[in-house]
């Protein structure tokens, strides 16, 4: 209870497009199925993704599986564009009350085999209730964030130094909410 840990990461899946096609070729029929794999197989499938080519105007395809591909061809873009730009991340957490010192450790591209782990960043937070974050989160990242809790001694120094009149009440467990991008909407399928 005296120290909380969050672990993000940011890593981009470059098989997105395949990988979902794959995950839902199982709801189509056997002549939809072996024309998609049939699709998949040749260079048009690569060509599709690229927006060389369009599957709107084919009359082999049927509806469902056009659908399945567009979504597909829209996830590997967003995928590509999650490669080259960093990704803002906000986070939550609730029900934290006192003062917790923040640490933040980071391991991305430019952290080497001998890359020393040490914190990047850190600094005293005092909350009453609702603690908020803000991360850039660069492609293919990990970011652990560590607050300790701080210890009693520094507290009551503080205290010494500003009197503030005791309030009783019962301590709640931190909760940590989902981390949200704020210019991205998180699905789950």
């Amino acid at each position: 209870e005296s120290r909380i840990i969050l672990l993000f990461y940011n890593y981009i899946d470059p098989n997105t497009a395949m990988n979902y096609l794959a995950k839902h070729i199982a709801t189509l029929g056997g002549g939809d199925r072996n024309r998609l794999l049939r699709f998949i197989k040749s260079d048009k499938f690569e060509k599709f993704l690229k927006g060389e080519l369009e599957v709107s105007g084919s009359r082999r395809l049927r509806k469902k599986v056009k659908v399945m591909l567009e979504k597909a061809r829209v996830m590997n873009n967003r995928a590509k564009l999650f490669v080259q730009e960093p990704r803002n991340i906000k986070f939550v957490i609730k029900n934290l009350k006192g003062s917790y010192i923040y640490e933040k450790y980071v391991v991305d591209s430019s952290c080497q085999i001998d890359c020393p782990f040490k914190a990047v960043e850190t600094k005293e937070v005092v909350t009453s209730d609702v603690y908020t974050e803000r991360l850039t989160m660069n492609p293919y990242s990990l970011n652990l964030i560590i607050l300790d809790l701080k210890p009693a001694e520094a507290e009551e120094e503080q205290e010494i130094k500003e009197p503030v009149a005791p309030v009783v009440e019962e301590a709640a467990a931190p909760v940590v909410e989902e981390a949200v991008a704020p210019e991205e909407e998180v699905q789950s399928e």
